[in-house]
């Protein structure tokens, strides 16, 4: 059974940018200074998947959609390249600040492609194999570079935040209201790493 948690958590726009150097000045100023992140980044040529530092952030031309996240800073900014070239970004936290609301924290793990193989040179980046793909290695960043044994799958965590039970509302509300509004709000990833389970666990 999934770890369930009462938290307050916030989604909101960041706004729209000419380009994405505007974007990363936005992300380094919401996200603690000097820390590593995971930087997830999806373009014409590839879809990556890194650890790295914050400051060396940098949005490629051809990139259309990604996510930078940070545990430590319980924050998941979703950003995307649309098709009038502007930049557009939204930030997923988990704070008790101005606009946030009370919701239902469950955190799950879903599980990528690879079976662990090795660990690359530097200790920090997974490299996985996948029988469907022969010869080709996925690269992945684990957490504080994890202990994977022969056969773990590589996963990303994800926090999935849920309105509160119907039981939960107040009984003034419009029931068909509230009845026809869905229970998730938003999510959250959190970190790469590697384990056993189904096609998500947590």
């Amino acid at each position: 059974m999934a770890d369930r948690k009462d938290v307050r958590m916030k989604h909101e726009p960041l706004g729209e940018f000419d380009d994405g150097a505007s974007l990363a000045v936005v992300v380094k100023r919401l996200l603690e200074p000097a820390s590593e992140v995971n930087f997830y980044c999806e373009s014409v040529t590839e879809c990556t998947l890194v650890r790295i530092a914050l400051e060396d952030i940098n949005f490629p031309l051809d990139a259309f959609e990604g996510h930078v996240f940070s545990d430590k800073d319980k924050m998941d900014i979703r950003w995307m390249q649309c098709s009038d070239q502007k930049w557009r970004a939204w930030a997923t936290s988990e704070r008790d600040s101005s606009g946030s609301l009370p919701a239902v924290a469950t955190r799950r793990r879903y599980y990528l492609l690879g079976e662990w193989d090795r660990v690359d040179s530097d200790g920090k980046v997974g490299i996985f194999k996948e029988g469907r793909y022969p010869g080709k290695e996925f690269k992945y960043p684990l957490q504080d570079g994890g202990n994977p044994r022969k056969k773990d799958r590589a996963y990303i965590e994800v926090v999935e935040y849920r309105r509160k039970k119907p039981g939960d509302w107040d009984l003034g509300e419009d029931l068909s209201a509230a009845l026809d509004n869905p229970r998730l709000v938003g999510c959250r990833l959190v970190q790469v790493g590697a384990g056993r389970g189904g096609i998500s666990d947590g």
